[in-house]
C-alpha cells in the first residue's frame, strides 16, 4: 500500500492483519521399572540386585493454518515480528511432526535400553 510520508513523498507501507491457526501438542509416554538379579549359581548368593527404570515421552507440537502460511508472521506484544528467528519458528510450527511413536514403539526402545542396562551391569561385574 503506497502512503505519504511527513516529507509528502509516497513510500510504501506493508499492513498486517491478524489471523487465526491452529496449534496442537499431544504425547505419548512409557514407564518401565526392572528388577535384575545375577545370582551366583552354586551358592545362590546374589551378586547383583538393582532396580533399572526408564521412562520415555514423545512429544509432538505444531500448528495448522488455512491460507498460505508463507505469509504468516508471528505477533508479540501486538506488533508483527518480522525477524528470522520469529518467521522460522513459526514456519517450524506450522511444518512440525504430527504423528506420535506408538506406546509399542516406546515400549520397544525401553527393552532395548533397559537391555543395554543390564549388559552393561553384568560387564562391569565382571570385569
Amino acid at each position: 500500500m503506497k502512503v505519504k510520508n511527513d516529507a509528502g513523498e509516497e513510500v510504501n507501507k506493508t499492513r498486517y492483519k491478524p489471523v487465526i491457526y491452529q496449534e496442537y501438542t499431544n504425547k505419548n509416554s512409557v514407564y518401565i521399572s526392572f528388577h535384575v538379579k545375577l545370582l551366583h549359581l552354586e551358592t545362590s548368593e546374589v551378586l547383583i540386585s538393582e532396580v533399572i527404570e526408564r521412562e520415555l515421552i514423545d512429544e509432538v507440537h505444531w500448528a495448522r493454518y488455512s491460507g498460505n502460511k508463507n505469509k504468516l508472521f508471528p505477533e508479540k506484544e501486538d506488533k508483527p515480528q518480522t525477524s528470522k528467528s520469529y518467521v522460522n519458528a513459526l514456519r517450524n510450527l506450522m511444518n512440525g511432526r504430527t504423528e506420535l511413536a506408538s506406546t509399542d514403539e516406546l515400549l520397544n526402545q525401553s527393552y532395548d535400553r533397559i537391555g543395554d542396562s543390564v549388559a552393561d551391569k553384568i560387564d562391569a561385574y565382571l570385569k
